[in-house]
Parts: structure tokens; C-alpha cells; sequence
């Protein structure tokens, strides 16, 4: 039973890494189930902590003519994409043959609206979730895919409010809720906000061209899982109104012991290594808040301390992550 139970645990954690490991994909929401809250409420806001901003460095400018990479974006633009997550986990434990954990695909529509532009380039959007689709594996019980069915739901009640530049740097984010959020959902303004700022294209400020690279190093954090990210862009396609780009993704992450709500400290697993690559392509049109298209690849393997009746536990992972247009 602790084994069963800790297995769930340890996956609840490096599912938690997906969202926030898809650099220029539509941020994906982390949700439990809804409280109940007056209907006659006033929607309530909440802010997110100072935005860290990533680590921008030019490693090379292209060759031919070289542009300033910038967005073109007016008020009251609006974009609607499909985010489609399938993840597929195996996990193995002293004494016991690897198994298959079953976990479920994730399909979000995610809406944006441009509220204001500024003559300095400076930008507000609003992005939402009109629909959510959490579809389980076969055999998952009524009970669990009703839950989740909940969470979706008191997703599609956000907003958040996002303000920046015309470089996709970020400079606030900010939730709005039709309801008091549950407890749940408000721990987790902090993680979505990594998931945001890692969604997000941050251009270089210098002109680039074909074959030109940059690289975004961050810090990022997920359910007290603390990782080390490199993403490198390379322009593959340019013209004056979008940029195709080849994206790169190395993750790292230090021995740590980790934080997991509802589990004792004594039974918190600890990390003994974790080790992440990636790779995909993204479709940016400058007269656009997100990609017009974007897919990613990533496979990780990680290594963990448990308890002494429970002992150490490997994972290994891939997760797809594609974005498309939606009508």
C-alpha cells in the first residue's frame, strides 16, 4: 500500500513538469477540484510574484538580411489554439518489474484577446480556456474522471491577465477567477506562472537571420522540483511577417530533497538526479499573441530516495505537446 501510494506521488510530480517544459507552447493550467462560492461574488483577483525574466543570449546572427524579430500586435486581436498534451510514463521500483502508468491526454483550447497596445510596443492580452478535455485511459474509474471533469471546469472560470512587450518579454500576470478558487488552484497561481513565463517567445534585442540562434536559460519550479532549462531557437524560415524556428530543450536539476503537499517530510521522496531533452519547431506570425503552430518532444528520466519500505524509484518519460489552430 505506501508503495502504491508513493508511486502515485512520485508521478503527481514529474506530470507537474509538463506544463511548465513547453517553451513557446499555449501555457497549460494545473487545477483540483472547485469550492463552492456565492454566485453574487465579486470575481476575485489574484497576483502573481515578480516576473524573473529569462536569461537572453545571442549565439549567432545569421546570415543575409538580418531583421529585429518584434510583434505587430493591435488592439483587439483575437486567437483561439489547441493544446494537445499525451504523456507516457514508466516507472520502476526495487524488486518489481517496470510497469506502464497510465495517464491522461490533455486537449485545451486556449483564447486570447489583445486589450492594449502601447505606442512603446508595450502589450496587455488576456488568455482564457473555453474548453478544457482531461480524456482518461480506458479502465479509469467514474469517481476519477469525474473529478477531473471538475478541475477542467473551474479552469475554464480563469483569466489571466498578461502584460509585456513587443519582444515577448514579460513584465506581470495576473488571475482573475468567476469564483473564489479552491485552495488547491490558488497554491498553484506560482507554478502556472512558471508555465506562463516558459510558454512564452522572448526574442533577442539584436537583428537576426537565417540560421541565427538564441538561447532563453531559466530557473523554473514545479511542485518543489527545482530545474536548470536551456532552450535554443534557431531561425530556419524568415520573412517580414513570421519566423519559423527550430527549438532545442535541455533540462537539469540538482539533488534536492522535494516539498509535496499532503505528504509527511519524513515520506517526501528525495531527488537523486533528473535529465530532461527536447526538440521541435514553432510557427510565430508577428500579428499574433501564439504560435501559429508549435510541437515538442520531450523525454526525461529521473531518479528518487524514497522511505526505506518504499526504496528508490526510476522514472522515464516522453511527453508530446503539439499546438494547432482552432476555430
Amino acid at each position: 500500500m505506501a508503495r502504491s501510494r508513493w508511486r502515485r506521488r512520485v508521478l503527481g510530480i514529474l506530470l507537474a513538469i509538463a506544463p511548465i517544459s513547453a517553451p513557446a507552447l499555449a501555457a497549460p493550467p494545473v487545477s483540483d477540484r472547485a469550492n463552492a462560492g456565492s454566485p453574487q461574488a465579486e470575481a476575485p483577483t489574484s497576483s502573481s510574484p515578480r516576473i524573473l525574466p529569462p536569461q537572453i543570449t545571442l549565439l549567432s546572427p545569421g546570415t543575409g538580411d538580418r531583421q529585429l524579430l518584434r510583434l505587430r500586435l493591435q488592439t483587439g486581436d483575437r486567437q483561439r489554439a489547441l493544446l494537445v498534451i499525451k504523456t507516457k510514463m514508466q516507472l520502476a521500483m526495487p524488486g518489481q518489474p517496470a510497469i506502464e502508468t497510465p495517464t491522461p491526454e490533455m486537449r485545451l483550447t486556449a483564447a486570447v484577446q489583445v486589450d492594449r497596445v502601447e505606442p512603446n510596443g508595450n502589450v496587455a492580452y488576456t488568455l482564457s480556456y473555453p474548453k478544457i478535455e482531461m480524456i482518461a485511459p480506458a479502465g479509469t474509474p467514474a469517481p476519477v474522471q469525474a473529478m477531473m471533469n471538475e478541475s477542467a471546469r473551474e479552469m475554464q472560470g480563469l483569466r489571466i491577465r498578461i502584460q509585456g512587450n513587443d519582444r515577448g518579454q514579460l513584465s506581470a500576470v495576473n488571475f482573475d477567477f468567476d469564483k473564489p478558487p479552491s485552495s488547491v488552484l490558488q497554491a498553484a497561481l506560482a507554478q502556472m506562472t512558471d508555465s506562463i513565463r516558459n510558454s512564452n517567445i522572448e526574442f533577442p534585442a539584436e537583428p537576426i537571420g537565417l540560421g541565427g540562434r538564441w538561447q532563453a536559460a531559466m530557473s523554473i519550479e514545479a511542485n518543489g522540483l527545482r530545474i536548470n532549462q536551456r532552450a535554443v531557437y534557431e531561425v530556419t524560415e524568415l520573412t517580414p511577417d513570421r519566423v519559423v524556428l527550430r527549438v532545442t530543450v535541455e533540462q537539469t536539476a540538482p539533488p534536492q530533497k522535494l516539498t509535496i503537499p499532503g505528504l509527511p517530510v519524513a515520506q517526501a521522496p528525495s531527488l537523486r538526479s533528473y535529465a530532461a531533452t527536447g526538440s521541435g519547431q514553432l510557427q510565430m506570425d508577428f500579428n499574433r499573441s501564439l504560435p501559429t503552430q508549435s510541437n515538442l518532444t520531450l523525454n526525461l528520466r529521473s531518479e528518487m530516495d524514497g522511505p526505506t519500505e518504499v526504496g528508490s524509484v526510476s522514472m522515464t518519460g516522453e511527453m508530446t505537446m503539439t499546438l494547432d489552430p482552432s476555430p
